[in-house]
């Protein structure tokens, strides 16, 4: 079997789907494999899809917008990509592109677009769904990431049960995460403006559905009296509005120096806050996995998550669950990870074990197993 994976989120800087498609390329190279696997990019992306992937990348030399309008009509095969004609293409990001007769299998992270709507810009919900209504539309078979994220589809979109599976993405063990990236050649630690273990982290955009709100309150709750601080990585989202009233709520609760906003940062980077951390939140209004909480407990870091979405499946008894709209119990959870050090020797030793689920192995085998079934 000849099977192209769609690499393309690899080119769009570093969020969950551009970090799936990543481990999944890494679990496909590093497992035992049956079958001949390669890589879809745009023409102009070849090269930082290339630095990524350790499998063979194909580049097709049509403009990108212009192949998925082709192959979404089924107006031609493959064209230019120096590839012979692939028995399966593999979507990993939402959408299906179909090259003449090879079967399709797609990949619907979430709906996080119809359970949280009002987190998305205005029109943003009504494209996802578009999209993965097409997908439906023309996929021979669809993925899922948890349990969770496959009981919604099918309740939206009322499907048939077996043309959904679930596949558990696959997380990165500490030292694969240490991802080549512009400037990390020489990447040395962060200096921060307090001393290691005093902070509790948190790793993922500043948009509505991450929930940054609730856990800012929350912290402010739970350290009144301590000297703790807390670290958000990752970018700004697309809302500029949100964005600048999570600075603004951060000045109205006076505690500038203490909540720090590091904006977009590497993969080395994560690495050493998830290795300095006192702790992880996770407390994202509606997650179809939650790749953060799974690199956390891969850290052994104790462990806040929501009691929403995916999470409690994901992490099973390796978490302390909170109300994610209730900033009242995050500050307890919160107080609790940093404080309670039974809870915290606790969620120190189960975490590994739980993240070990989620190992690139099982990923590759669990694939090869549904590619197989659709040729």
């Amino acid at each position: 079997m000849r099977a192209l994976i769609d690499g393309r989120p690899l080119a769009r800087g570093w969020g969950g789907v551009p970090r799936y498609t990543y481990n999944l390329i890494q679990a496909l190279n590093s497992a035992p494999r049956h079958h001949e696997y390669n890589v879809l990019s745009w023409r102009g992306e070849y090269t930082k899809v290339r630095m990524l992937s350790p499998l063979p990348v194909a580049s097709s030399p049509l403009p990108g917008r212009i192949l998925v309008w082709g192959a979404d009509r089924e107006r031609w095969g493959l064209p230019g990509i120096g590839l012979r004609h692939p028995h399966l293409f593999h979507g990993t990001d939402f959408q299906t592109l179909r090259f003449g007769r090879a079967a399709t299998v797609s990949t619907i992270h979430d709906v996080a677009y119809l359970r949280v709507p009002h987190c998305y810009a205005p029109g943003a919900s009504e494209q996802f769904d578009a999209t993965v209504r097409r997908s439906i539309r023309t996929a021979d078979h669809l993925l899922t990431d948890s349990a969770r994220a496959r009981a919604d589809p099918l309740d939206a979109y009322t499907l048939d049960p077996d043309r959904v599976s679930v596949v558990h993405p696959a997380v990165c063990t500490s030292d694969s995460m240490m991802i080549p990236q512009k400037n990390d050649g020489e990447f040395t630690a962060p200096t921060l403006p307090f001393g290691s273990e005093s902070f509790p982290l948190h790793v993922g955009a500043i948009n509505a559905r991450k929930n940054p709100a609730n856990l800012i309150d929350g912290f402010v709750q739970a350290t009144a009296e301590d000297d703790f601080q807390l670290v958000l990585a990752g970018p700004d989202g697309a809302d500029p509005t949100y964005v600048r009233a999570i600075r603004s709520l951060v000045k109205a609760h006076l505690c500038q120096g203490r909540v720090h906003l590091l904006g977009p940062v590497s993969q080395a980077r994560i690495h050493d806050l998830y290795t300095r951390c006192a702790a992880v939140a996770t407390l994202g209004l509606y997650e179809g996995f939650g790749l953060p909480a799974v690199e956390a407990m891969l850290h052994s870091r104790p462990l806040v998550a929501a009691r929403a979405g995916a999470l409690p499946e994901i992490v099973g008894d390796a978490a302390v669950l909170v109300d994610p709209r209730d900033p009242a119990d995050i500050a307890q959870g919160i107080k609790k990870v940093m404080t309670d050090a039974t809870t915290r020797t606790r969620l120190i030793a189960a975490g590994p074990a739980r993240a070990r689920l989620f190992s690139p192995e099982r990923m590759a085998a669990e694939l090869e197993a549904i590619d197989e079934s659709q040729l």
